[in-house]
């Protein structure tokens, strides 16, 4: 195993509250004991409610925060970088994954606003 993702949208995240999925972390960053890196999936459709759990997230020895684009909506590519940039800029110390998963969401983010995305914040660690 390379790396841990806790609350991709394989997990279910969905089924938890901020409060059970910042307690599990722990759980999972103290199993791991930094013998893999840990990234915290973030999937809320809501970029207020992603921007409150990345914050909380980052208070955590995560390697990362994964931000899924928002499931069950097709915003605009405008939305989703919009989406994307606040929440990276929320938790400036921290990486920023942008976790790109069409299966789960509906839709694909076509790669030229990927690096629309990514390039501003680049200095923000984006990945």
């Amino acid at each position: 195993m390379d790396g841990i993702l806790a609350f991709g949208s394989n997990s279910e995240f969905y089924m938890f509250d901020d409060d059970e999925m910042i307690a599990a972390t722990r759980v999972i960053l103290d199993q791991a004991a930094g013998r893999v890196p840990v990234i915290f999936g973030v999937g809320h459709i809501s970029t207020r409610a992603c921007v409150a759990l990345a914050r909380r997230a980052a208070e955590l020895p995560v390697d990362g925060i994964a931000v899924l684009h928002p499931m069950f909506i097709k915003p605009t590519n405008e939305a989703l970088v919009h989406h994307c940039t606040t929440i990276a800029q929320a938790v400036p110390e921290t990486f920023v994954f942008i976790y790109h998963n069409p299966g789960r969401c509906g839709y694909a983010m076509p790669a030229d606003m990927i690096v629309k995305e990514g390039r501003p914040l680049r200095y923000r660690r984006v990945v």
